[in-house]
């Protein structure tokens, strides 16, 4: 625009010059009562002047209709980014107005379809995308920085979401804490970050851990917790471990297996009053209670404990008891529980 000028200008001065050298006479132009005398080139000058200055006005419209436009596709453009890049992220997105009827229509189409990001596709050349799949990646290949855990948001229901906060959770136990506390994340994943609390965590952390989801635990929280009770001999109330387990639904298998791991950490006396206690709580151990009675060789004991006990329920270990007071005999007690 700005040479297009420049040019009309300098072809204007220059025709005008041309055509004063040829003609330098004077032509008279009567307005009422004025009178302009001017010479012929003088005259022709302005008309083109006129010609150019109408063109210019024209053209000025033009280029602004042009950028005005661009400037509407580039916002619709932004905007399906915008929807396309959320339907990946959030599984939702906010609607919004488009100046262009092909990007509002575009807009409902995309609508209609739960997108997902392909990682296995070269990149699209529009940085926000692929910065987004660079992360995907990164949360893939297990190599996120730390800082970068909140560069996008996702929701909980993403696919990357889950990966990505555990992959959180494993770099620092103060990030299990935060997953911990914080009653907006899914229960299976604030109950992931529980257990990696009592893998990893000092006695302190892990019953803070504890006081602070002990009403949202499962039965593999609980027994981590568990495990961690006895190999770092947190000091817990029996009748609150009783608790927990009638809580997540321990069932005679369950109580059973933690008295076969429980032998290796307590000594005989503590191995006894922790399970006696369990069995006075909960039904459901007694055929662990009565495991560490026969273990411990508490024969009279186990009997007197098994004949208040339902016959059909605990057949075999009455059996067991028969055979090995008939038969003197050492009977595997595994094979009868």
């Amino acid at each position: 625009m700005r040479f297009y000028i420049i040019f009309t200008f300098l072809f204007i001065v220059g025709f005008g010059v041309f055509v004063y050298s040829i003609d330098p006479q004077a032509y008279a132009f009567n307005l009422g009562s004025y009178s302009f005398n001017l010479p012929i080139a003088v005259w022709l000058m302005g008309v083109l002047g006129m010609f150019a200055f109408f063109s210019w006005v024209f053209l000025f419209k033009h280029n602004l209709s042009h950028k005005i436009r661009l400037y509407h596709e580039k916002r619709d453009f932004d905007k399906l980014l915008k929807q396309i890049l959320s339907q990946d992220t959030q599984k939702t997105f906010l609607k919004t107005k488009f100046k262009s009827d092909l990007a509002k229509n575009l807009s409902q189409i995309l609508a209609r379809y739960d997108l997902k990001a392909d990682l296995n596709t070269p990149n699209s050349g529009c940085e926000k995308v692929d910065n987004l799949f660079k992360h995907y990646h990164n949360i893939e290949n297990n190599t996120l920085e730390p800082k970068d855990h909140d560069k996008h948001s996702l929701a909980y229901e993403h696919a990357y979401f889950s990966k990505r906060l555990k992959a959180f959770i494993h770099n620092d136990l103060k990030n299990a804490f935060e997953v911990l506390t914080n009653a907006q994340i899914p229960l299976e994943l604030r109950r992931y970050a529980f257990i990696e609390i009592a893998q990893k965590g000092s006695k302190k952390e892990v019953l803070k851990a504890l006081n602070a989801m002990q009403d949202n635990l499962d039965k593999e929280c609980v027994k981590s917790f568990l495990k961690a009770f006895f190999e770092k001999s947190l000091n817990t109330d029996t009748l609150k471990i009783s608790e927990l387990c009638k809580r997540v639904g321990y069932d005679k298998n369950d109580y059973l297996k933690l008295a076969q791991k429980a032998q290796k950490f307590l000594v005989p006396d503590q191995w006894f009053q922790f399970f006696e206690i369990l069995s006075q709580e909960d039904d459901k151990a007694q055929k662990a209670f009565l495991f560490v009675l026969l273990e411990l060789e508490m024969n009279d004991l186990a009997k007197e404990h098994l004949a208040v006990l339902s016959f059909e329920e605990y057949m075999l270990l009455n059996a067991y008891m028969d055979l090995k007071q008939e038969h003197k005999k050492a009977y595997k007690l595994e094979a009868f529980l």
